[in-house]
């Protein structure tokens, strides 16, 4: 056999590999698709001069495993900092900006969002100044996706719309249909609910038009999310079941897991709690099959926040701790700033208000150290609630310092909802008149923008006011 057989012989041998490795991902296989891409890693050796791009997509995807599914950050950036070592100094540039693309998305999903930015501008440096278009797309998608976490919504819909007309030139229509969806996530964000269905319904047209299930799935859950905030909870469940049927079609088992969350939290909004444990739980069992640490996290949250509807408080700081634990341990700020929120509600419940206080504080240290808006504003609502019962000019200052971010970035349904807690805070110091001249903007602002779940909560209160 001459040298070259040998060297496609390799090449197969590596190909198939990494194919599996991929295949195993989706799957939910994680421990098996680490196997396969460490197979490569350990018989490609750096003189192997011939496979070397195999052995640095190999060390990025193992790195990128460990970050997305395992969120074992530590470990991961080790890696992604081998393949930047490894790269740096040679004449691949595409490969150096992928590697530092690696560790710019460590950074992202753990909520270091300055840090990744860092990562991110670097790699898109190298790739503009190489005119590498077609790299260059999703990483604008990366940046669209930071600044959104950020909360500055303009900058990520600058950005999305960058990745949206450069993947429209190269006729990449699973990408052109993935940039509509983030488009449409944005005006979710900003609380424009219509234009936000208008792109994610143009995203699931191309979808069907492709016939990419994945594709399909994913966006008929953000369309279920969408609907569920515009307060019509049966279009919303039709949606997530369809997301559902899919990811069992495809074996896809973290779709499974999205899924039941979200018709969960639809159950749970309907006050039916044991349904809705039953799909929480669900959740929770999947992410510890497939290994999912992120997911577990969150599943302990949810499940731990319905045991607080319940008023199950032992059961609720049970799973509350464990939640705590997994965040802390991975660093995942948002993750962990959501956690000490939901840990200051349970210390509210139980009138130890000082504790309370102090959980929230440190949910606001983690989401401004992630340069996360939307979990500040949400941090400061949870001071307020906390400081209220004993520290009433604090409570004050702080929902007010909410309700101007949620103003300043145009997140208008947060906005209502930073006014409708603060009537709730007014009525507690029984001003009444103050609370109801607030509700009645919280309720232009949810009337605006169709988010009529919320709506029929304010008008609630506009009722109890008025007796």
């Amino acid at each position: 056999m001459n040298e070259r057989n040998t060297v496609d012989q390799v090449s197969h041998y590596y190909s198939a590999l990494q194919k599996r490795g991929e295949i195993y991902k989706l799957i939910g296989k994680v421990d098996d698709a680490l196997k396969d891409h460490d197979q490569i890693i350990l018989h490609c050796k750096e003189s192997d001069k011939a496979h070397w791009k195999f052995r640095i997509d190999a060390i990025m995807s193992y790195s990128n495993i460990l970050c997305e599914h395992k969120s074992d950050y530590p470990k991961a950036l080790k890696y992604a900092n081998m393949a930047i070592e490894k790269t740096k100094n040679t004449d691949k540039p595409e490969s150096y900006g992928l590697a530092l693309k690696a560790a710019g998305l460590i950074f992202l999903r753990k909520g270091d969002y300055d840090i990744s930015l860092k990562y991110f501008q670097q790699a898109i440096n190298i790739l503009e100044k190489n005119n590498n278009t077609e790299l260059l797309g999703p990483m604008y998608n990366e940046m669209g996706l930071i600044y959104r976490n950020k909360g500055e919504l303009d900058k990520a819909l600058e950005y999305f719309n960058k990745f949206f007309f450069i993947m429209k030139k190269y006729d990449n229509k699973v990408q052109v249909g993935v940039a509509l969806g983030n488009i449409g996530a944005i005006y979710w964000r900003k609380g424009k609910l219509d234009s936000a269905l208008e792109y994610m319904k143009r995203s699931l047209r191309i979808g069907e038009e492709i016939q990419s299930k994945s594709s399909i799935g994913k966006i008929s859950n953000d369309i279920g999310l969408i609907y569920l905030g515009k307060g019509k909870p049966d279009q919303a469940v039709k949606y997530f079941e369809r997301f559902l049927s899919i990811s069992n079609e495809l074996g896809f088992k973290e779709g499974i897991a999205i899924a039941s969350v979200n018709i969960g939290i639809i159950y749970a909004q309907r006050e039916d709690y044991k349904t809705a444990l039953k799909y929480f739980k669900k959740y929770l069992s999947i992410s510890e099959e497939i290994g999912y640490t992120k997911g577990i996290g969150i599943g302990c949250m949810n499940i731990g926040h319905l045991y607080l509807c319940l008023n199950d408080l032992k059961s609720a700081e049970k799973y509350l701790k464990r939640t705590i634990k997994i965040f802390e341990k991975s660093e995942s700020l948002i993750q962990l700033s959501e956690a000490y929120q939901v840990f200051s509600e349970l210390n509210s419940l139980r009138k130890r208000y000082p504790e309370a206080l102090a959980f929230a504080e440190k949910a606001l240290r983690a989401s401004r150290q992630a340069s996360a808006k939307v979990n500040e504003i949400n941090s400061l609502i949870a001071i307020a609630k906390a400081a209220v019962a004993f520290d009433p000019e604090r409570s004050i200052k702080s929902i007010k310092e909410a309700m101007g971010i949620a103003q300043k970035e145009g997140l208008d349904v947060l906005h209502g909802e930073c006014i409708a807690e603060f009537t709730k805070i007014m009525m507690k110091l029984n001003r009444k008149r103050e609370a109801e001249d607030h509700l009645l903007e919280a309720e232009r602002l949810f009337k605006e923008n169709d988010a009529k779940s919320l709506l029929k909560g304010v008008e609630k209160q506009l009722r109890e006011i008025r007796k």
